[in-house]
């Protein structure tokens, strides 16, 4: 697969963006005082965000905006006709930004994609061992909600 440039939304003829998930700044004539200077095209080193998402800092008008690396590949690669608000990894890897792996969704459908609400519900649960009356081990189930789903009682009625 070669690698596709495009300008980056909004910054059009200072950054460009990769279908790999590249961004660089193009070369352009700044103001420096009394007169310009050259800024050398370059690629960008990105940050992770605390959610780990790879994020960049684009500067217009003096200002620096620090943008989430998908969103500029989706926004330049992909089309959003339904005018969807997040960007969603299919592999769920946060920090593979190719075009291929990306697109647009609802909040929803990002939540509910891959193995997040698995993933979710075993950190969140905890085992339940069921004993006897005479203290004997029957079974030890995944969760309290395993338990309600199976065997037909209620969580609250489960210590």
């Amino acid at each position: 697969m070669s690698e596709e440039w495009r300008d980056v939304v909004g910054y059009e003829g200072r950054y460009q963006v990769s279908s790999m998930g590249r961004v660089k700044s193009l070369e352009r004539k700044v103001p420096k005082g009394d007169g310009e200077r050259t800024v050398k095209e370059r690629f960008l080193k990105p940050n992770v965000s605390y959610g780990g998402y790879l994020m960049v800092a684009l500067y217009a008008d003096g200002k620096r905006k620090m943008l989430k690396v998908h969103r500029l590949v989706c926004q330049a690669f992909h089309d959003n006709p339904d005018n969807k608000s997040d960007v969603n990894h299919i592999n769920e890897d946060k920090a593979d930004n190719r075009a291929c792996n990306l697109e647009w969704c609802t909040r929803r459908e990002n939540i509910n994609h891959g193995t997040h609400n698995e993933r979710s519900g075993k950190t969140r649960s905890k085992p339940v061992a069921q004993y006897t009356l005479d203290g004997e081990l029957v079974k030890i189930w995944q969760s309290t909600k395993e338990i309600q789903r199976q065997a037909g009682f209620s969580q609250g009625n489960i210590c």
